[in-house]
């Protein structure tokens, strides 16, 4: 798009041109009259039948007839785009929403003009129109300069120049190169004069006369601000020759302003003011409003540099009457874009709605099929599965209960292991310190020898026939717990569990009471109901004080047998008690550890059992274990 040649002051009438490096690509014959097209194409429009084709002829009005008049432009942009809209045709939208960002420029909205810009780019690149996708970011480059935002504008014209590095041809960056020059304006002369070179051998290589024209406009001007006055003359004078030969007549304006710039400059104000003249005569034969007021704005500074107060006040009722119908125009063109963008808001809001509720009749549909077919699949399926859920079901309680029992005997196998090393590991340690007591004492005499010899033989008998008895047992347990009940002499079980503990208990000068009535009769399995009673002696000599006594009683309440085995030690606290048959709080220190495990064997047996198993106790007044099994 253009920008201005000069001064920001003239900027407001040059802005006007922003879309003419569309013109590169929307029209092919550079020679022919602009005004001259524009009927042309008018007139073929009721001929048109193919509604795309109609889109376009109606966007190449639009954008041809911008400088002569932006509410015409807007009015073919907007009357595009409602039809390109209805037929979906993204290249028809992102072009009417070029010409609509061209009209707010126009009318000097360039913040609503950027959001057109920027829509139209995004469909350009959907249609993959890289050319006028990369135009479009030189056209917001120049929107931003306007509104005063450098830093932005030369961001946007910097990305402009780098994107169109990347397309396939080059014919649209002659135009590109010399808008990137009026945006920098910290450029150095010489930067200047290199990228003219290179945007007129782009144009020439291409033969694009408009470009080449405003290129050859834009070396005057730096000419003239490098006060090079005569060399920009002649191109001045050459430029508005080529554009009287081809019609271009927003040229041949800039051209006139140009050279009447150069005859002020050359203190010529007469004819500086014909120039002017020719410009606002042209401006209202082509109805350019825009040009009527910066021109009679010129005219008057110059009859004020000239002196003649008649002139002034004759141009300045013109400029009083040109900018109210500006301002009459641009009021009314307001009014008409605010209810333009309602009415597109609104459409954009109906159609929204549409999609979405067609897109729900849609889904509505599909899920009641699919919600049809899922119910009879699901139907026969569960016909099918229900049997075999049920034999499923079967298997799985089965292997439940075999994984149950495989469990348990694993768990069980453990606490055998557990207990024959607890029962044989305090008489064989009795047994082997007496062992040693002989080897090591030479004063012994005959007779004591003869007694300690005796001793441990019977220790040894009573420990291998237990042994041999347990190992009977254990081996029909090995298959998982199986319950031999025996009807049992209850006195003779708690003799037979104190004996395995006789020498332990002289060592220590305890005194083993056994309180049971000896008609007291029980029928449960032996070996576990001695392990019970073994643990329960051996805990009572281990925590008995020496010279204490250890008490064993069992009596019948009717429903069950309870036993107990008395000492009179330390006793426990209450968390000890609490603590007693839990394996997770087993002491770590080797003196309780494995009294603590076999506790916890005891309760598990007992539990077997279908018993129960407890333990009372005061600090200082001992402990009373307890276990009571029921007679069924």
């Amino acid at each position: 798009m253009y920008m201005p040649l000069f001064s920001k002051t003239f900027y407001s009438s040059l802005i006007k041109c922003f879309c003419l490096s569309f013109l590169l690509l929307f029209c092919t014959d550079k020679s022919y009259g602009q005004i001259a097209e524009i009927r042309k194409l008018q007139k073929q429009l009721p001929a048109i039948t193919d509604s795309l084709h109609y889109v376009d002829v109606l966007n190449k009005i639009g954008l041809l007839i911008h400088t002569k008049s932006a509410d015409s432009c807007f009015y073919y942009a907007t009357h595009a785009k409602a039809i390109a809209d209805r037929l979906d045709y993204t290249k028809g939208q992102a072009d009417a929403q070029t010409n609509i960002a061209i009209t707010l420029a126009l009318k000097g909205l360039y913040s609503q003009s950027l959001t057109y810009y920027i829509q139209a780019r995004n469909l350009y690149l959907q249609v993959g129109d890289k050319d006028n996708a990369v135009q479009l970011l030189m056209n917001c480059a120049i929107s931003y300069d306007f509104m005063g935002n450098s830093k932005r504008s030369l961001e946007f014209a910097k990305r402009a120049i780098e994107e169109s590095k990347q397309l396939k041809s080059d014919s649209i960056v002659s135009m590109m190169l010399v808008n990137y020059v009026n945006l920098d304006y910290g450029m150095s002369n010489k930067a200047i004069h290199s990228y003219f070179n290179r945007a007129e051998k782009i144009a020439l290589k291409y033969k694009d006369e408009r470009t080449l024209r405003f290129l050859r406009q834009m070396q005057a001007d730096q000419l003239l601000r490098e006060g090079k006055n005569e060399e920009a003359l002649a191109i001045i004078v050459e430029t508005i020759k080529a554009a009287r030969e081809h019609q271009d007549d927003y040229h041949e304006m800039e051209g006139l302003y140009m050279y009447g710039n150069y005859y002020k400059t050359q203190k010529n104000i007469d004819s500086a003011i014909a120039c002017y003249k020719t410009i606002y005569q042209m401006a209202i034969e082509n109805n350019y409003g825009y040009w009527k007021v910066q021109i009679l704005e010129l005219l008057l500074d110059a009859y004020q540099i000239k002196g003649d107060v008649s002139q002034q006040l004759a141009t300045n009722k013109l400029l009083v009457k040109a900018i109210k119908q500006n301002n009459a125009n641009n009021s009314s063109f307001i009014g008409d874009y605010v209810q333009y963008n309602k009415t597109q808001q609104e459409l954009n809001k109906y159609r929204a709605n549409y999609v979405n509720n067609r897109k729900q009749i849609i889904w509505l549909v599909v899920l009641v099929i699919a919600i049809g077919t899922i119910t009879v699949v699901i139907f026969r399926l569960y016909k099918d599965s229900k049997h075999k859920a049920e034999v499923l079901a079967s298997l799985n309680n089965m292997v439940n209960h075999q994984n149950e029992e495989l469990q348990q005997t694993d768990e069980f196998k453990s606490k055998l292991i557990s207990m024959l090393a607890h029962d044989f590991r305090s008489p064989l340690g009795s047994a082997i310190s007496m062992m040693r007591l002989v080897r090591d004492d030479d004063t012994l005499r005959k007779e004591e020898l003869e007694m300690l010899y005796n001793s441990i033989e019977t220790d040894m008998q009573n420990i291998l026939l237990t042994f041999d008895n347990i190992l009977q047992w254990v081996k029909k347990q090995m298959s998982g717990f199986n319950y031999q009940p025996k009807k049992l002499s209850v006195f003779k079980l708690m003799a037979d569990a104190g004996s395995m503990f006789k020498d332990l208990m002289q060592s220590k000068n305890l005194t083993l009471i056994n309180n049971v009535p000896q008609y007291l009769t029980i029928v449960t399995d032996k070996e576990i109901i001695q392990f019970i009673n073994r643990n329960l002696i051996h805990n009572a000599v281990k925590f008995s004080p020496t010279g204490g006594i250890i008490v064993l009683g069992a009596r019948h309440n009717g429903e069950e047998t309870v036993f107990s085995v008395e000492d009179n030690g330390k006793g426990m606290s209450e968390a000890q008690l609490n603590a007693l048959f839990s394996l997770s709080t087993i002491p770590n220190d080797s003196s309780n550890k494995g009294a603590g495990i076999a506790l916890t064997i005891c309760k598990e047996f007992v539990n077997k059992l279908h018993g129960r198993i407890w333990a009372e106790s005061k600090r200082d007044a001992g402990t009373i274990f307890y276990f009571a099994l029921p007679d069924k």
